[in-house]
């Protein structure tokens, strides 16, 4: 065997030049990807940290709104009060018209 290596050393140098190639390459690629999981690691943190205060902010406006809703029921609940005790003064003032007409007609 060691005749043939010494007969063929260019081929063997190329051969364990091309499996160094290989070594250094998939260090190099798994590196990168080491590299590539680091940063999405941080990007998803962020993300989960902007996530987190979106939904607090949610939280809030469904809470502004909610309390908006209930202070309208309000306000619609005191107009129709409102209506309602403008109709009864109306009528009343119909009766009292009534009453002067007919009070008027003894004098």
């Amino acid at each position: 065997m060691s005749a043939w290596i010494r007969d063929n050393v260019a081929t063997v140098a190329a051969w364990v030049g091309m499996a160094l190639t290989l070594v250094v390459g998939g260090g190099v690629q798994w590196s990168l990807a080491q590299a590539d999981v680091e940063r999405h690691e941080v990007a998803i943190k962020g993300l989960e940290v902007s996530d987190r205060k979106q939904g607090d902010k949610l939280v809030r406006i469904e809470s502004d709104v909610r309390s908006v809703t209930e202070a309208q029921d309000r306000l619609s609940g005191l107009v129709t009060r409102q209506e309602q005790a403008v109709r009864e003064m109306q009528t009343l003032t119909a009766e009292l018209r009534a009453h002067v007409r007919v009070m008027r007609g003894r004098e």
